[in-house]
């Protein structure tokens, strides 16, 4: 039987990866983070792919309001080239009301951001169209 573990950034990405290098010493069979972390779960899983040479890595969820379709598709394509193949991606609609959120309070501190509003396109169906024409 296979295990995994969830390996959070929490306070310090270098103790994360020592973290995941240690779960494959001890010959755990894949890595998994979420995006809810406060990093970005995709970049996070880059820097453990270059830490690492077997363990496979995952994303719990990537939610896909913050990400175009073709962007979403080319990242998790170049993560799994960069890794390997040692990478699954598994996308979710989530919560479109706690993203909503986080993106008024990241204007109201001042912040700006090209994405202003809906982005045609990014629906799940669209992302899955735009990650298997990269495959």
């Amino acid at each position: 039987m296979a295990v995994g573990t969830f390996t959070s950034t929490g306070r310090s990405l270098d103790k994360a990866v020592e973290r995941v290098r240690l779960a494959e010493e001890l010959d755990f069979e894949s890595t998994w983070v979420t995006q809810i972390a406060g990093r970005d779960a995709l970049t996070v899983l880059t820097v453990y792919a270059g830490a690492t040479e077997r363990i496979r890595l995952g994303t719990g969820v990537v939610p896909i309001y913050t990400r175009v379709p073709a962007t979403m598709a080319q990242t998790a394509a170049t993560l799994d080239e960069y890794s390997g193949g040692r990478h699954n991606v598994l996308c979710a609609i989530g919560d479109a009301d706690e993203m909503r959120a986080g993106i008024e309070r990241y204007h109201e501190a001042g912040a700006t951001s090209p994405c202003v509003g809906p982005i045609p396109g990014t629906d799940f169906e669209s992302t899955l169209q735009a990650a298997s024409a990269l495959t």
